[in-house]
């Protein structure tokens, strides 16, 4: 898996995600460290005491924790889906059965990152 971490353009700690993902699972490891990443650049994006910094992403996360359905949870907060993203469930090896739906990119959902 490949992780870049670019400038953003929202202000100057605004940092955008790209994943680069050839079949490969992501660790929970790796998932720490671009919510490490996008709970920073939301802090410099959105600074208290004006804004809510990373409290409002963390407050989405929660949601979908609390079983919130996610497509609920992106309208809630004004996000958008991406046409581009699909997730595809084989939880059941022995069946080819397949559950397919559209998620958010995390770079698309916050477009923010900080500079590792």
């Amino acid at each position: 898996m490949r992780i870049i971490i670019e400038k953003g353009r929202k202000a100057e700690g605004d940092r955008v995600i790209r994943l680069t993902a050839y079949n490969e699972k992501v660790s929970l490891a790796e998932i720490l460290q671009i919510l490490d990443v996008v709970f920073r650049a939301e802090e410099e994006c959105y600074p208290k005491p004006h804004f809510q910094g990373s409290c409002l992403f963390m407050k989405a996360i929660l949601e979908v924790y609390s079983g919130i359905p996610i497509e609920k949870v992106l309208a809630n907060y004004g996000l958008k889906k991406a046409s581009k993203t699909v997730v595809v469930e084989k939880l059941d090896s022995s069946e080819p059965k397949f559950s397919v739906k559209a998620i958010e990119k995390l770079h698309e959902v916050m477009e923010c990152e900080r500079n590792v």
